[in-house]
């Protein structure tokens, strides 16, 4: 413990006086995250002073090694009642910086964004995967906008070209989709996080069901269907566990916008449908996509 506050005084210094170099952030913050995992609960009582300078070093210089080293910080505390509010904190205040560069309102300008700044994309998609895994309750109760602006990003991201960012908009997706589901088989989904679901899933999750179909039909190459960092396997099959009727109607209407009806029509989508819908495991979600994707290339080319 009393080496771990030596080093944070000295990085605090180091980095009050090169504030503006992103190599000393990107050295300064990988410095902090191995003494979080390494040190563990060692490290818990400079956590609140560590996140506080997080906030105020990435407003003035919002680089992407901030966000990763919170995603470290929520892996490490977010089991322990007093640190969740302060990591919450954190992470709602640079989820709200983020969104304001990326999240546009526009697909195109949002796409264009997230291949400008891949790094910023895929590390800020790792802080919010890590925080509905690890703490879904005060994630959920983020201030709005930040989870529909957020699920509005990934449903552009999905089909823009970059292996980690993708893998991290992938890893996102399944975890908030498995963090919304009752926590026990047959339960209730809480009230309060039911006001933030319905109108997500209604309003902002077809657009991303709309971005996986085009994925899948040639956007992004066929290893993404079920890449083990993060694929869109695992993401299908938890949207279809938390909500298979509003899944299999998503799906059939993008498939019927991506291809014509003399490649796929009614009774093939049905199918489909009824062949992902149906799965009992996250892996056997993977060999129905693989089928669209291989017709898809041969109806659309490569």
């Amino acid at each position: 413990a009393a080496l771990a506050e030596a080093i944070f005084e000295a990085t605090d210094e180091v980095s009050a006086a090169f504030a503006g170099d992103k190599t000393v952030v990107e050295k300064v913050t990988r410095l902090h995250k191995h003494a979080v995992r390494s040190a563990g609960q060692h490290y818990a009582p400079l956590l609140t002073r560590l996140l506080t300078q997080i906030d105020a070093r990435f407003a003035s210089l919002p680089h992407s090694s901030y966000m990763y080293l919170t995603a470290a910080c929520v892996t490490a505390f977010a089991r322990h009642a007093d640190a969740i509010e302060p990591l919450a904190v954190t992470v709602q205040s640079l989820a709200r910086a983020v969104l304001t560069v990326l999240a546009t309102g526009d697909a195109e300008s949002t796409a264009a964004l997230v291949q400008e700044h891949p790094d910023m994309t895929e590390d800020f998609f790792r802080m919010m995967s890590r925080a509905f895994e690890e703490m879904p309750h005060a994630t959920f109760r983020l201030e709005h906008p930040i989870v529909p602006s957020t699920i509005d990003v990934a449903a552009v991201a999905v089909r823009v070209r970059h292996a980690q960012a993708n893998r991290s908009v992938f890893a996102f997706l399944e975890a908030f989709f498995e963090a919304a589901r009752p926590a026990k088989r047959g339960g209730e989904i809480p009230p309060e996080r039911m006001a933030v679901l319905q109108p997500v899933l209604h309003e902002h999750v077809p657009a991303v069901v709309s971005g996986l179909v085009a994925a899948l039909c040639g956007a992004l190459p066929e290893w993404t269907i079920d890449d083990p960092d993060g694929g869109m396997a695992p993401v299908v099959y938890q949207l279809a566990r938390l909500a298979p009727d509003e899944c299999g109607a998503m799906l059939d209407a993008s498939l019927a916008a991506a291809l014509p009806e003399s490649v796929l029509g009614a009774e093939g989508r049905a199918q489909f449908v009824a062949d992902v819908v149906g799965c009992r495991d996250r892996n056997s979600v993977a060999r129905p996509l693989y089928m669209m994707a291989d017709l898809a290339r041969r109806a659309l080319g490569p």
